[in-house]
């Protein structure tokens, strides 16, 4: 997937949302500014994948997890709190991947579990704080 159909995938869910869940809609926070990803790249040591840089353009997570909790119960997590997760994550468990940056949580102000994209291959998984 390219950044082009995630902007579109994106807009239908966007859509979708407003429609049919306001709050959550409501919830979504404005994207990423360019130089801020170039910041968080630079932090990263490594490009984020094309995808979670679309998604993050568009997005910049969500501000509540009750209502943001919309991808399979899961929260699209902001930027800076996706740092500090990853950040905290590479510390404390050795098996983390050294392209590996979450970007849902089940609490986006304290996560505890989510998903993680591998910004070298595209594939994602699942973290949790206790495995």
């Amino acid at each position: 997937m390219d950044s082009h159909d995630v902007t579109e995938t994106w807009a239908w869910i966007g859509d979708w949302l407003c429609d049919r869940a306001p709050r959550s809609h409501a919830s979504l926070r404005p994207g990423v500014s360019v130089e801020r990803m170039a910041q968080a790249e630079q932090q990263l040591g490594f490009p984020l994948h094309t995808t979670l840089r679309g998604l993050w353009s568009l997005n910049d997570g969500v501000s509540d997890s009750e209502a943001g909790a919309f991808l399979s119960g899961l929260g699209l997590l902001p930027l800076d709190v996706a740092l500090e997760t990853r950040a905290f994550l590479a510390d404390e468990d050795p098996e983390w991947g050294s392209l590996w940056v979450p970007f849902t949580a089940d609490e986006v102000g304290e996560p505890w579990s989510g998903d993680f994209i591998d910004c070298g291959t595209g594939l994602t998984g699942h973290w949790c704080m206790d495995e």
